[in-house]
């Protein structure tokens, strides 16, 4: 079954080799669709939508590996096992395997957002409390304690 699976591989290089750069995210978007059909519930290729997320199409944890050991087999490259959460969508999917078969390593990477403005971060710390020994109560008098290298252990309570 390996050398099918070689020879199916080779077969898709060879025909993908003289197409175009659209006919070729063509070819294999079809193979996305029908590997996602085989995997998930075949009524998911009815509704199939490229920018659709995974969750969407019905692959969830247990059908990701599953997914992506097919499309490796049917396109004869080992596929990172975190593929399906680094290209969320079937056209992301795409990209990145004509990207990769094709050998532009650079342009199958995945993107990364660009934060325009300096000082931008993505992440928010929106709200914090604290109750540690010591009598810390609040995120300032913990950074005190730390910057004064104060020891905070105490007793246990005697309420408790």
């Amino acid at each position: 079954m390996a050398t099918r699976s070689v020879s199916a591989a080779v077969l898709l290089r060879e025909q993908l080799a003289g197409l175009s750069t659209s006919a070729k995210a063509s070819v294999v978007l079809a193979l996305i669709r029908a590997e996602v059909a085989a995997v998930a519930d075949p009524a998911t290729v009815d509704n199939f939508d490229p920018e659709c997320a995974w969750r969407r199409l019905g692959i969830y944890r247990n059908f990701a590996a599953e997914l992506r050991g097919r499309l490796a087999m049917a396109i004869g490259l080992q596929i990172p096992a975190t593929v399906l959460f680094d290209y969320p969508t079937p056209a992301a999917l795409t990209h990145y395997l004509c990207a990769e078969m094709v050998g532009d390593h650079a342009a199958a990477q995945p993107s990364v957002p660009e934060w325009t403005t300096p000082g931008h971060d993505p992440i928010a710390i929106v709200g914090m409390a604290c109750r540690f020994p010591g009598d810390v109560r609040s995120p300032d008098q913990l950074w005190q304690l730390v910057v004064e290298g104060r020891d905070a252990i105490s007793t246990l309570p005697s309420e408790r």
